[in-house]
């Protein structure tokens, strides 16, 4: 018997090549440097730019998660929201944002569907968020770019930031804390394969393991 389940996080895959990896892995470590989440990545890449180009302006799109906000709205930075309809609006939108080297444009890649044309901007910095277009980054010309890993990826957390210019960018930082959500997380994929092959009826039993390495997310910040 197999169960339907969608959304949230994947089941385990735990084939031989997915585990095994290729030769030679896209995500290498001399090009991007590795965090617990997308969330914590962004948040490093906002607290770097404050020190090292000054930032005091954020342009954030919308619709974006609103469950990043909070965390953001801690640093010394003005957020101020603007309005993109990916399936509506082309690439070249006219978008009021002052082209200040004080600012600085985060740009979703929209399910690979549309992006704003940041290279347009002369001054502002620009950050690319590419969570659901990984295999966009090699091509990216924004100043930076980030990803969560887990949206495209079956792993059970990750995040990433890289520079197309070779910026500098801060370093994460090592937390045990980040072994218990992985362990939780993990787990949860685990017993989510098992339900879905019909060997365990409780959905609840890997819910609240999956929901309890969501939320000690918020502590790395």
């Amino acid at each position: 018997m197999m169960n339907l389940e969608y959304g949230s996080d994947f089941y385990l895959m735990a084939s031989e090549e997915f585990m095994n990896g290729e030769k030679e892995s896209f995500f290498d470590e001399k090009r991007f440097n590795f965090f617990i989440s997308g969330r914590s990545s962004l948040y490093s890449l906002l607290k770097n730019g404050i020190e090292k180009h000054n930032w005091e302006k954020v342009f954030i799109p919308s619709y974006y998660c609103k469950e990043v906000l909070p965390e953001l709205s801690s640093l010394p930075l003005e957020i101020e929201e603007y309005k993109f309809n990916p399936f509506l609006d082309s690439e070249n939108k006219e978008l009021s944002l002052e082209d200040k080297s004080k600012n600085v444009l985060i740009s979703i890649d929209f399910f690979g569907v549309n992006k704003i044309n940041s290279e347009k901007y002369n001054n502002l910095f620009v950050i690319e968020d590419l969570t659901h277009n990984l295999y966009s980054i090699p091509f990216s010309k924004a100043d930076y770019v980030f990803a969560s890993l887990r949206k495209e990826l079956p792993v059970p957390c990750g995040g990433i930031t890289y520079s197309p210019k070779s910026l500098y960018l801060s370093q994460g930082k090592k937390d045990e804390t980040a072994n218990e959500v992985s362990l939780k997380k993990l787990t949860g994929m685990y017993l989510k394969k098992q339900y879905i092959e019909g060997l365990i009826t409780n959905k609840e039993i890997y819910r609240e393991l999956l929901k309890d390495g969501e939320s000690l997310l918020d502590i790395f910040f």
